[in-house]
């Protein structure tokens, strides 16, 4: 609920992900922001310049935004009127006086921190510059959340799948990723952070440079150089391994399609996430016999032609499903 954005903003704990949310609330209707203008305003005049009895009117009012924002509004109140009778009752509480010649007096905020979205769709590759001039190509089915400028002494980015990252070099302000279960710091350098939703496993892998990998439940962050990577799945401990074959973990930027001594379930798997396809898989192909070969910028006929070789099968391709028989 945005009441409970909005209690999270004022008492200054709010996370990116939180920010972004309100940002779309503000930008759905002009109305919203000049609400939030206010409230912000009130707030800040409660700790100072006031009487005793007012700060009790507002730890009541607090009090009960606090409640408020674990349940649900009731549906036949419009939120925007819940928040000018919140105001409203600050107004007459306070010293009108002093509030309205504060409020006429103070210098207009600074212009909000706006954030966008930036997703490809399924079989879907694209490349978006952040506002510091880092790249940033995002792989299919993928999202990255981020300010339309950097203003704080850090440069934070949220990411739902998998992207590749040239983070442009800032000493003073590092980059850092956030994924649901990791947080990745750099300063300047080039990597991959695979983070879908549906992955049991996260991942870092580094091409040039340095990378500082925290998981969410580890008590260790690590370090990783060029051609390391770390798999995370939840432990206390991080931990990286050597990158023996970089053409398959980064092939994919440069159009490469690699398979490399895979089950024909792991090559499905990743040829419906290359293309954006379901499998339907009616026919019981051969698990033991593995399958390496590299591609080229190839369509899915291509590549389902020597592979309809290789396991014996038929199939068919009608729109986005994949039939196998």
């Amino acid at each position: 609920m945005v009441d409970q954005l909005i209690y999270k903003y004022l008492k200054g704990n709010i996370n990116l992900e939180e920010q972004h949310e309100l940002s779309k609330w503000m930008q759905g209707d002009s109305k919203n922001r000049e609400v939030l203008k206010k409230l912000e305003i009130y707030w800040e005049e409660y700790d100072s310049n006031l009487r005793e009895e007012e700060l009790a009117v507002r730890r009541m009012i607090l009090s009960k935004m606090e409640a408020d924002s674990t349940r649900a509004l009731k549906r036949s109140h419009s939120f925007t009127r819940y928040l000018l009778r919140v105001a409203a009752i600050v107004v007459l509480s306070l010293s009108i006086g002093l509030v309205l010649s504060r409020y006429l007096q103070k210098e207009e905020l600074p212009p909000e921190v706006t954030w966008v979205e930036k997703q490809s769709k399924p079989g879907q590759k694209i490349t978006t510059i952040l506002p510091d001039g880092t790249r940033v190509k995002l792989n299919t089915d993928s999202k990255i959340i981020a300010p339309t400028s950097f203003t704080e002494n850090y440069r934070k980015v949220i990411l739902k799948g998998e992207a590749f990252f040239e983070v442009t070099r800032n000493e003073e302000k590092p980059f850092i990723i956030e994924t649901e279960n990791m947080e990745i710091i750099v300063l300047g350098t080039s990597f991959i952070v695979s983070a879908y939703e549906d992955q049991v496993v996260n991942s870092v892998s580094v091409r040039s440079g340095k990378v500082e990998v925290k998981g969410m439940h580890a008590t260790n962050a690590i370090q990783l150089n060029q051609y390391e990577a770390t798999f995370y799945q939840g432990e206390s401990e991080m931990k990286k391994a050597e990158i023996v074959n970089p053409d398959y973990v980064f092939g994919w930027i440069d159009q490469i399609l690699l398979f490399d001594n895979h089950s024909i379930e792991e090559v499905l798997d990743r040829i419906s996430r290359w293309y954006g396809v379901n499998i339907d898989l009616k026919k019981n192909l051969e698990q033991q016999k593995r399958y390496t070969a590299s591609f080229e910028n190839p369509t899915l006929k291509q590549v389902m032609d020597i592979l309809a070789f290789v396991y014996d099968f038929d199939y068919e391709i009608n729109g986005n499903e994949l039939i196998i028989k």
